[in-house]
């Protein structure tokens, strides 16, 4: 659809659950995930000529998935025998390789923009906070950069590489923040119950977010990073977990 929510065209038919549809960096296809028989499947739509392909297929559940920088591969949450880790999946190869090894709750991954590190979050230290992995390191280990009270979630990384935005849950309340990439600086940019899932504009300039008022009524909002405007995104039926095109190939 387009940014005001007009224009809308459908993907797909409804005829099978689907989830976190992402857009690729090239714009001409999305992933997204759909579950059946109890296997997660990563489906890839071409916007061109509107084919899909089975990526991968997975045993548990896979969820969150986000393209690289580059286009050529994905970082995904997988759910497996009590572990939830992070992989990355190569897009021509379709190998996976684990990102984390641990019995905590790792996901929602987000490359930076360069490539050069991760965020996720994690209950590696207890609670859900977010962590950075620096690739261009030898030692992998998890980085905490979240350390305000509450929990926090979905982190995304804007595209200019300058601020991370994540959801933050703190006494039964939600917000939409942001943060810059070593954790300062937090600032929490909209209240509301159950809002959560970010996702930059590509300008850098503005977020858009879920907002769940009851499991019948979902909308999709947008708030500004400087006056903090908020702005519903009129849709005709319920809607969740926006993803923007990237803006030299909108039409």
């Amino acid at each position: 659809m387009n940014q005001d929510g007009s224009d809308i065209k459908y993907l797909t038919n409804g005829d099978k659950f689907v989830s976190t549809p992402r857009f690729a960096p090239s714009g001409d296809s999305i992933v997204y995930i759909s579950y059946l028989d109890g296997r997660s499947y990563i489906i890839l739509k071409n916007l061109k000529d509107n084919t899909e392909s089975i990526i991968s297929a997975f045993e548990g559940v896979i969820s969150a998935p986000r393209f690289s920088p580059d286009g050529k591969s994905l970082l995904i949450s997988h759910s497996s025998n009590g572990e939830t880790n992070i992989l990355s999946l190569d897009l021509n190869s379709k190998r996976t390789k684990k990102i984390t090894r641990s019995s905590a709750i790792s996901t929602s991954p987000c490359f930076s923009p360069d490539q050069k590190y991760m965020v996720f979050s994690s209950d590696i230290s207890g609670s859900q906070q977010l962590y950075i992995i620096d690739f261009t390191k030898k030692n992998k280990k998890p980085k905490r950069i979240s350390f305000g009270s509450g929990k926090y979630a979905t982190p995304v990384w804007s595209p200019n590489g300058d601020l991370i935005a994540f959801t933050k849950i703190q006494l039964g309340k939600f917000y939409i923040g942001v943060m810059k990439p070593d954790g300062k600086e937090e600032r929490l940019l909209s209240e509301g119950h159950k809002i959560e899932s970010p996702a930059w504009l590509p300008n850098g300039r503005g977020i858009n977010f879920t907002k769940t008022e009851s499991p019948s009524n979902s909308k999709l909002y947008s708030v500004d990073l400087v006056k903090r405007n908020h702005k519903i995104i009129s849709t005709p039926t319920n809607a969740y977990l926006p993803d923007w095109s990237h803006p030299l190939l909108v039409e």
